[in-house]
């Protein structure tokens, strides 16, 4: 996350300035950024979830998936749903980071996060910047075979795929 409140929430010892500084370090050493971003932690917004979404494009990583997090049971987050009363069911599906939440917030909904979630995805991997920027820095056929790859399954999913 961008927002210092949730990565606070998070427990994380680390400000958003850090990581940028972290990020920065990395590719400074010519080594590829990869993130894993979570939406849907205690304290998400729409503001937050564009908040990071703007970091992202800042710091243009190689790559990044945009994941929702997952309310594993018996987890200090699945006991704050459970506590506020926003989880939707007990069949939760503990395996796909990218399938409609079990949870609501009273301020955000779940269909929303995904929504966003899924936005994300396309708007970042379809802007011809980045497109131009992974092409620009081809290693080998295989690559371009893996990235070609890549690009029909986040189609397919993102695009083609009805959410939920």
């Amino acid at each position: 996350s961008a927002s210092a409140h949730i990565l606070k929430n998070m427990n994380k010892n680390e400000t958003p300035e850090e990581i940028e500084r972290a990020i920065n370090l990395v590719k400074e050493n010519k080594m590829r950024v990869f993130l894993y971003l979570t939406f849907g932690l205690p304290g998400e917004t729409k503001e937050t979830m564009n908040k990071t979404y703007h970091f992202i494009k800042k710091i243009q990583p190689d790559f990044v998936t945009f994941g929702i997090v997952v309310p594993a049971p018996d987890t200090p987050f699945y006991e704050y749903l459970k506590k506020r009363g926003c989880l939707l069911e007990k069949d939760l599906p503990l395996n796909d980071p990218n399938a409609l939440p079990a949870f609501n917030y009273p301020h955000l909904s779940g269909e929303e996060i995904l929504k966003f979630s899924r936005s994300s995805y396309r708007t970042f991997y379809l802007n011809p910047k980045f497109i131009l920027r992974r092409i620009t820095h081809l290693n080998s056929y295989t690559e371009f075979y893996m990235y070609i790859k890549n690009a029909i399954a986040i189609l397919r999913r993102y695009i083609f795929e009805p959410p939920g």
